[in-house]
C-alpha cells in the first residue's frame, strides 16, 4: 500500500521514485484522475532521466484543447516495484501520475482527514 496526503490545493499526492541513469530519486507526484496516461514530468527532467523516445501522441487537455506531445519510455519505482512506463513531458514543474499507472489499484482519497491510499484490490 502507498500512503499519501491531500495538499493545500486539494490535490492527492503520493511519493514515487524516478530512476535516473545513476540513481533513484524520491519525488512527490500529484494523482491526476483526468490524465489517462502513466506519468507526466517537467521538461527539464528529460536530460537527467534515462528516457527513450517513442514518438508522439495526441492528448486532450482539461479545457478541450488537443495537443501533440512527445512520448518517452522511462523507469520508476512505484509501490516498491520497478516499472517501465510511458512518459509525457510538460512545461509545468509538477509530476503527474495518470490513471494508467493506477489501473490495477484501488484509490482512496479522504479529503476531510487529508489522506490518500493506493492499494492492491482486496
Amino acid at each position: 500500500m502507498i500512503e499519501g496526503f491531500v495538499n493545500e490545493d486539494l490535490e492527492p499526492v503520493i511519493e514515487i521514485e524516478l530512476i535516473f541513469e545513476d540513481r533513484a530519486e524520491r519525488t512527490f507526484a500529484i494523482i491526476d484522475t483526468g490524465f489517462n496516461g502513466y506519468l507526466c514530468l517537467a521538461e527539464n527532467l528529460i536530460d537527467k532521466m534515462d528516457l527513450s523516445y517513442i514518438g508522439t501522441d495526441f492528448f486532450e487537455l482539461g479545457n478541450g484543447e488537443i495537443v501533440e506531445n512527445d512520448v518517452f519510455s522511462g523507469r520508476i519505482i512505484f509501490d516498491k516495484m520497478e516499472r517501465n512506463v510511458l512518459v509525457t513531458l510538460s512545461t509545468s514543474s509538477d509530476v503527474l501520475i495518470g490513471t494508467s499507472l493506477l489501473k490495477a489499484k484501488t484509490l482512496f482519497i479522504d479529503f476531510i482527514d487529508r489522506r490518500v491510499e493506493v492499494r492492491d484490490k482486496e
